[in-house]
């Protein structure tokens, strides 16, 4: 049995390190449309920088070197906390929604849900200001290492 439920908005103490607000419904995932759009504006709490993933640059997997694509970067947020903030965000029918998937699906209780962070922003906790995440950027000899373990 899942343990995602909502949690009280008192347990998202202490202060999150970020907010990540959905600017536009996630891409991704086999979700309703109308689930999906729930998200948009409201502020999901990023505990740790740890749960911030920057884009990057990579090769695909089985292709030469030179061509590079670009990794969206992701944020991720604890389930029970989105649940919990759409449910304070009046947003209680999409919050059901995550709970019974949470319970279909068997979350455990430290299950997250992944964000692109380019289809929303970054917040700073303290200065509630935008926090500028940098493109996925490559340098020439990023990937050396890799295309040297490849001959050997």
């Amino acid at each position: 049995m899942s343990t995602i439920e909502t949690r009280p908005s008192e347990e998202v103490e202490p202060r999150p390190k970020y907010w990540y607000e959905p600017t536009v419904a996630p891409s991704g995932g086999d979700w309703p449309q109308l689930i999906k759009n729930q998200w948009i504006g409201t502020r999901l709490p990023v505990k740790s920088e740890e749960y911030i993933a920057p884009p990057k640059a990579l090769p695909p997997p089985d292709t030469d070197l030179h061509t590079i694509v670009a990794v969206a970067g992701f944020v991720k947020v604890e389930a029970q906390d989105a649940i919990s903030a759409l449910r304070l965000d009046g947003k209680g029918e999409a919050a059901d929604f995550w709970v019974s998937v949470a319970k279909v699906e068997n979350w455990k209780e430290n299950a997250g849900l992944y964000f692109r962070l380019d289809e929303g922003n970054l917040i700073d906790s303290e200065t509630e200001e935008p926090v500028e995440v940098p493109p996925a950027s490559f340098r020439e000899n990023e990937f050396e290492a890799s295309e040297q373990d490849q001959t050997e």
